[in-house]
């Protein structure tokens, strides 16, 4: 079988091509993209086409993926996007019978996009769920909100729910919150909000294989968050019960191939928050594979490839350069906020901590076995940031 992966150059694609490389397997990247950007390098990368971007969703994108799907016999097909996902499942049946999906069905990708059902698999499942409020613009679903649960942490209930959109907010108050709901055009449920925890997040990626059977679950705690993501995480331990539990979840939510849990880690009181799952190669898959986690290789398995996967996850600290050298610059700017976890440090401990990080924690992008990879993607990266910056600064002036 040819592995073929619809997507932009990210991480994770990355990743993908890099455990393909190492197990011989051919893999084919078909690259979205628009006509201006730059073909990616890589030592990886053997079999690349350009997808343009303005023809995903659209039947002339189908079209044109059944002429390159062609040139290849029994290919397994699959993508990192939810969006792209759903589409690309609801033409199944256009992408012809030498195509596998190596996809969810459109029932449970709709499930896993839906905070909702995702907290109340937890439930059934019997993993621990904070107080949870679905918030719209009803005065009503505001008066149920306990007032010992401010500070709340608030996120959109899912894709397109929220206008103007965004990704994660602390609000400290009913006043707060009250002005954050008049500012965005809601559909329902709208908003989830949840009590705020200055805590640790939790990481557990896993595979699902269509016999049910789950594959390498492992536990990452995240040693610290910027922005509400990630920015370095490390392995853990994690006790047979509670992996047990994140298996019946994906159970119950009918989840196959990769995944990722992402919990609130209390250690104080030995419990672990669910907050979502997202069924896909995530952000966190390449900081993952840097450490020796082959989650691609996961996926593959899965799908009933015949592969062989040694566990030799690395007992060590994997980050991000740039994004440890974006945090040093908020650090000594003072725009750490309380999603840059952790909020409680004294400025100097932070800075101290992040100049350790970048001489001692392994790259989620650096790899000497693919050095031209490494220099493309992180001259794309800088490439990306300054063009953004110029803009705000034209905008500014």
């Amino acid at each position: 079988m040819t592995i073929v992966i619809l997507s932009r150059f990210s991480p994770q694609v990355l990743s993908v091509l890099r455990s393909c490389r190492d197990k011989g397997i051919q893999a084919v990247f078909l690259w979205v993209s628009s006509e201006s950007e730059s073909v990616p390098f890589s030592s990886s990368l053997f079999f690349l086409h350009r997808f343009p971007e303005n023809l995903m969703f659209k039947d002339q994108g189908i079209k044109t993926l059944v002429s390159i799907l062609d040139r290849y016999k029994d290919v397994g097909l699959f993508t990192i996007n939810e969006r792209a996902a759903a589409w690309l499942v609801s033409n199944e049946s256009t992408l012809g019978p030498g195509t596998k999906l190596m996809l969810n069905k459109k029932e449970t990708i709709e499930k896993v996009l839906s905070k909702k059902q995702q907290a109340d698999a937890a439930r059934k499942a019997g993993l621990s769920i904070l107080n949870t409020y679905y918030l719209t613009h009803d005065k009503k679903t505001l008066d149920a909100i306990v007032p010992e649960d401010y500070p709340l942490c608030i996120r959109p209930s899912g894709p397109g729910s929220v206008r103007p959109p965004f990704k994660v907010e602390v609000v400290h108050d009913r006043e707060a919150l009250e002005k954050f709901m008049v500012s965005r055009i809601l559909s329902s449920p709208g908003i989830i909000a949840q009590p705020f925890l200055n805590l640790p997040n939790l990481l557990v990626h896993g595979s699902r294989k269509f016999d049910g059977q789950p594959i390498g679950l492992q536990g990452f705690l995240v040693e610290s968050k910027f922005e509400g993501l990630a920015l370095s995480i490390r392995p853990i331990i994690l006790s047979k019960n509670f992996l047990d539990r994140c298996a019946r979840f994906t159970a119950i939510m009918g989840i196959y191939g990769a995944f990722h849990f992402d919990f609130l880690y209390d250690q104080e009181n030995t419990v672990n928050w669910f907050l979502e799952i997202n069924a896909r190669l995530g952000g966190t898959t390449a900081k993952a594979y840097s450490l020796g986690y082959d989650e691609p290789g996961y996926l593959l398995q899965s799908y009933g490839y015949d592969i062989n996967i040694t566990d030799r996850v690395k007992k060590r600290t994997s980050s991000g350069k740039l994004a440890l050298l974006k945090y040093l610059i908020h650090t000594l700017e003072k725009k750490i906020t309380l999603l840059d976890y952790p909020a409680d440090e004294t400025r100097l401990k932070r800075i101290l901590k992040t100049i350790q990080g970048l001489a001692f924690y392994r790259d989620d992008i650096f790899s000497l076995r693919d050095i031209r990879g490494t220099i493309w993607f992180y001259r794309a990266m800088v490439r990306e940031k300054l063009t953004a910056l110029k803009s705000q600064l034209s905008r500014r002036h």
